[in-house]
């Protein structure tokens, strides 16, 4: 799944518009709001994120609409996601035994932690966290783009310091992460693909990669 070849950095991130009053605020919120709806685009979430192409920080508009009709009526509807059901069941009470069957104390936040990306990756990849290949590499590189991603950039702020970010290493880092992503969900999209030669998956079988893959189609 590469890129797009124009996904190149923001020469000139656009500047952030600050509401320091609650008239303002009201104006931008309220009586503006769809002039004002579309995130702003910065470095770091052009180079991580496809060039902000998800949900969060897409532009409104047409696109917008269009993902955003995909994840409210094909990945997140209420019939897909009762036909989870049974993952969020099994891996609940898989939970359940692995604590019961210990005699030494547990870490409670990594363990619920664990069961969250379980639960996660098979609902969206078909496979469990730990079956995921390299899944330590993996969680680091969940964490660092979350770091990244949460990270502040002088140059969206000020645009002629935008070269900042080369300086202090930011844009090299979001490069590794993009790159590391890049390479794990060629590989989810592959398998898939494989997968769906050998056999048609049931509707209560397929996870966000299948669906995503058929809309393609």
């Amino acid at each position: 799944m590469p890129r797009p070849a124009h996904a190149r950095p923001l020469r000139q991130p656009s500047g952030m518009l600050i509401a320091s009053s609650r008239d303002t605020a009201r104006e931008i919120m309220k009586t503006h709001d769809i002039v004002f709806a579309t995130r702003p685009k910065t470095n770091l979430g052009h180079k991580l994120v496809y060039q902000q192409r998800d949900i969060p920080k897409a532009p409104s508009g047409g696109y917008w609409r269009q993902i955003r009709s995909i994840c409210v009526l094909q990945l997140l509807s209420a019939k897909r996601v009762h036909s989870y059901r049974s993952i969020r069941e099994e891996e609940t009470a898989l939970l359940i035994e692995n604590i019961g069957s210990t005699s030494v104390p547990v870490n409670l936040s990594e363990i619920f932690a664990s069961l969250s990306n379980d639960v996660v990756c098979r609902v969206s990849f078909g496979r469990k966290y730990k079956e995921i290949g390299m899944r330590k590499y993996f969680r680091e590189s969940v964490g660092e783009l979350m770091r990244l991603l949460g990270s502040f950039s002088v140059g969206d702020y000020i645009p002629l310091l935008y070269q900042v970010n080369r300086i202090n290493g930011l844009d090299a880092q979001a490069g590794r992460v993009a790159k590391a992503f890049d390479e794990f969900f060629d590989g989810v999209v592959d398998q898939h693909m494989e997968d769906q030669s050998i056999k048609i998956k049931g509707e209560d079988k397929k996870d966000f990669v299948d669906v995503l893959l058929e809309i393609r189609e």
